[in-house]
Formats: structure tokens, C-alpha cells, sequence
């Protein structure tokens, strides 16, 4: 059964909705704003709604424990201890794609010799859980054959049902839960990037870094006033972004609007149709964990002349090495269309692996990737 807000605003019954949903207050008031921005824009379908996205959006937890749901894997293993059947310990587990982190450990743990799969889980799970140590792991089988996933395809829609109903009503439940208006500030035909040139600095050493962003811009919009950008880092810590004002326009400021992931700020500036936009920024971000993924990546949303990508090392080239530059066609970086390898350079005691694109495709993402040197993690721990 999909649950959805409208239900929940209008009967909200003990069968379809926790005591929680329906006693706690703050809950109650995010559904009914979340009511309140989508009524108007369904055409006459149904807002459902996950649980964990509402909660998660209200506390700023990014837990999935919060879910009823089970994993299909979970749901099997439980089956067949509350009923009874072959013994889980040396079987076979068949399953779309292979098990996420959470379900490997519990397939790890109870003995399963050997897993059968369609797609391979896009995370950690195999080279972290299942092939650790050297007994009793369970083979990875990849199916192939006349089904595999162009079958699955026939009976598996495109996108996801609450997915397609945020494009629908260009709201996300999350972020309305979190406070935040999702309405842009910057349609596509509201500002046309004549450069935009990103610097990802690494320091002495692979823990601290800072990311330039210069951009320079014409306004198409008869009056723009905000720009809003986002940062998903997947480091450590994020220290902030800051206006560097000696490469910037007189009048401009910044404002920090969120201090989560994804991190959000602010450009202010009043401008008219046709008028110019320039201004540089630092974000100070740091890895002392060395969890980040290493990749540097910018979606283009808007017309842009020029794009320029660069990362760099000052004074040691051992932080990264086997760079290559990748094309998605997509913002969701899920269909690579190009990739090839950069050269690291010297320049003045500057190590930069860098990539400059004239008229990059609009909903396209560009990408540098590389891989972190050994030496430069043992570097840091010593």
C-alpha cells in the first residue's frame, strides 16, 4: 500500500498511520505544509510519501532505521526463521542486485555460501564485508543468460513513483521538511555563465583542501538578486564558503544557508537584465578521516561559454595520481559517455591535472576523477 500525504491530512486512521504520524505535532505540521505546496500541482494524483525522507528531513538524521520497510534479502532471511524451511547456513541467495552493506553482513553472519545476482550494488559491501578474511566468504555470482536486466527492465518502471511525483510538482518532501523553500532562485533562462573555472587545492598533504570557484556571468532574467549554489562534499568536515572580494563585484555578499549536506549558499547581488556578474569563492573543507570520494564534479544547469576544471597540489606529487576526465550525460552521473586521462603538470612547483570545455552541454556533468597514492595516506598517519 502507498501512503500518501493527502490521506494522511484528511483521515488519518490507526490502520495506515503510526501513533507517532498521528500524535506527534511537528510530524503533523510538515505533512500539512507539504499538503499545502502540492495540492494545486498533482492533476489529480496521489503525494505519496516515505516515512524516513520526512523524519530524516525534520532532525537532520540521514538514518534508515526509521523505516518499516525490510530489504528483500532481510525479509527472506526472517521468513524462513519464523517458519521454518531449508537451512539458511551453506545455501544460495538469489537476488535482483547484489545485497547492500546491511544486508551482506547479515548474509556474511548467517553462512551464505553463494549469492547470485543481476546488478552489482553500487557501494562498498563486497570489498568491505563479504570478501573479508580468508574463510567461509561467499561467492559473488554474476547471472547472465536470456533474462538479465533488459528483461527486468519490462517490469520495472523508469523512475521511482515519489521521484517522478517531486519532478511533477517540482517539490522535494525532504528539503520542505527540513524548512527550506524549494522553489530556485535561477531558472535555466534566468543567467548565462560566461566562465566558470573550479580549483580544487590540495594542501601539503590530502586532509586539507580548498575549492575556488570563479565565475562570471550575464543576467538574461529582468531582475535577479540571489543565486543559490550547492556543495555535496563527502569528506570529513565542511569549514564554510567564503567571498575572496578582491576578485569579486563591489556590491556582492554571501550568506551560508545550510550547514548540512547537501551545504548551501548564497550570492546577493542586485541585477538587472543584461548586466554583468563576477565573483570568486573559497570553500574550506577537510578529510581527516580520508573517506572522500575522489572526484571533482560540476552539473551544468545553465548556458555556459566556458568551463574549466582543475585539481592541484602545492610543493608534493604524492596526493593523486591515474587522472582521468569523464562526460555524463546526465546530472546524475549514471550514463559516462567520455573518458580519457589527463596529464599531471608541473607548473611552478604546482602539481595540476586540469581540463578546459568550451560550450558544455546543458544537464550534462563533467567530471576529473582520480586515485589517491598510497604513500600520501602513510604520509599523513605517520
Amino acid at each position: 500500500m502507498l501512503r500518501d500525504v493527502q490521506g494522511y491530512c484528511k483521515n488519518r486512521d490507526g490502520e495506515s498511520f503510526s501513533k507517532f504520524e498521528l500524535e506527534d505535532n511537528r510530524f503533523s505540521e510538515v505533512m500539512q505544509k507539504i499538503d499545502n505546496k502540492v495540492e494545486n500541482k498533482l492533476c489529480g494524483r496521489k503525494m505519496t510519501y516515505c516515512f524516513k525522507d520526512v523524519y530524516n528531513g525534520m532532525t537532520g538524521d540521514k538514518n534508515q532505521v526509521y523505516t518499516r520497510a525490510l530489504h528483500a534479502e532481510e525479509n527472506a532471511f526472517l521468513q524462513i526463521s519464523k517458519y521454518g524451511g531449508s537451512p539458511v547456513m551453506g545455501g544460495n541467495l538469489f537476488t535482483t542486485a547484489s545485497p547492500c552493506e546491511l544486508c551482506a553482513k547479515k548474509a556474511y553472519q548467517l553462512g551464505i555460501k553463494n549469492i547470485y545476482y543481476i546488478n552489482p550494488y553500487p557501494g562498498i559491501s563486497y570489498t568491505h564485508i563479504l570478501s573479508f578474511g580468508k574463510k567461509n566468504n561467499p561467492c559473488m555470482n554474476l547471472f547472465f543468460g536470456a533474462i538479465g536486466q533488459t528483461y527486468l527492465e519490462l517490469y520495472e518502471p523508469r523512475i521511482a513513483v515519489k521521484d517522478e511525483l517531486e519532478l511533477l510538482t517540482e517539490e522535494s518532501i525532504k528539503k520542505i521538511a527540513q524548512g527550506e523553500e524549494q522553489e530556485q532562485t535561477v531558472e535555466y533562462g534566468d543567467i548565462e555563465y560566461e566562465s566558470v573555472c573550479i580549483d580544487f587545492q590540495f594542501a601539503n598533504n590530502r586532509s586539507e583542501i580548498e575549492c575556488y570557484r570563479s565565475v562570471e556571468a550575464k543576467i538574461l532574467a529582468e531582475e535577479l538578486c540571489d543565486v543559490k549554489k550547492s556543495i555535496v562534499w563527502t569528506g570529513s568536515s565542511y569549514d564554510g564558503t567564503e567571498l575572496v572580494p578582491e576578485e569579486s563585484d563591489e556590491d556582492i555578499r554571501i550568506e551560508q544557508t545550510t550547514d548540512f549536506l547537501p551545504y548551501t549558499y548564497t550570492i546577493k547581488a542586485d541585477r538587472k537584465q543584461d548586466n554583468k556578474l563576477k565573483y570568486k569563492v573559497v570553500t574550506k573543507v577537510k578529510d581527516e578521516k580520508q573517506v572522500m570520494s575522489p572526484y571533482l564534479a560540476h552539473k551544468v544547469r545553465n548556458k555556459t561559454r566556458y568551463l574549466e576544471l582543475k585539481i592541484s597540489s602545492k610543493h608534493t606529487n604524492d596526493i593523486f595520481e591515474n587522472v582521468t576526465y569523464n562526460v555524463y550525460a546526465d546530472l546524475e552521473m549514471k550514463t559516462l559517455i567520455e573518458s580519457k586521462e589527463l596529464e599531471i603538470k608541473d607548473v611552478n612547483d604546482v602539481y595540476v591535472a586540469e581540463v578546459k570545455i568550451d560550450s558544455p552541454n546543458v544537464n550534462y556533468t563533467y567530471a576529473i576523477n582520480w586515485k589517491f597514492k598510497k604513500n600520501s595516506l602513510e604520509k599523513f598517519l605517520l
